[in-house]
C-alpha cells in the first residue's frame, strides 16, 4: 500500500502567503471615516496615506477606524503623523496591534482615540 502524498499547488501557496489589506472611505453622520483592515506595512502604507490624504481634504472631521488592523508597522504610524502634520487631527479607533505601536512610540495621547467607531462619532458630535 502506498502512503498518501499531499501536494500543495501554487494557488494554495499563493493564497496562504497573500496578506489581506483594504481601505474604504465613507461619510458617516458628519464625519469622513477611513476604515482599514489587515496589515499596514511598507507595502500597504502608501495606499493608506493616499486615502487618508484625500479623506482629510474634506471639511468634515476625520475618523480612522483601525480596529480591523492585525499588524501595524512604523510606515503606518508615519501616515497618521503626516495627516496630523497637514493640519488634520484624525480621531483613531485602534486595534490592539495599533494601540501597542502607539504606546511603544509614546504617542498614545498625541492623537485622540476611542474604543469603537460609535464612540468616536459620539465624541465628534459633542
Amino acid at each position: 500500500m502506498r502512503p498518501a502524498i499531499s501536494l500543495a499547488t501554487l494557488a494554495t501557496v499563493q493564497s496562504a502567503t497573500e496578506r489581506v489589506f483594504s481601505v474604504r472611505v465613507g461619510q458617516v453622520t458628519g464625519a469622513t471615516v477611513v476604515t482599514v483592515v489587515g496589515e499596514v506595512d511598507l507595502d500597504t502604507a502608501p495606499e493608506l496615506e493616499f486615502r487618508v490624504t484625500r479623506a482629510a481634504a474634506a471639511a468634515d472631521p476625520l475618523v480612522i477606524d483601525l480596529s480591523g488592523v492585525t499588524f501595524f508597522a512604523s510606515a503606518g504610524l508615519a501616515c497618521l503623523l503626516t495627516a496630523h502634520g497637514q493640519g488634520h487631527r484624525p480621531h483613531l479607533v485602534p486595534s490592539p496591534a495599533v494601540a501597542k505601536v502607539l504606546a511603544l512610540s509614546d504617542l498614545e495621547d498625541f492623537l485622540p482615540r476611542s474604543e469603537s467607531l460609535a464612540d468616536a462619532l459620539r465624541h465628534l458630535a459633542r
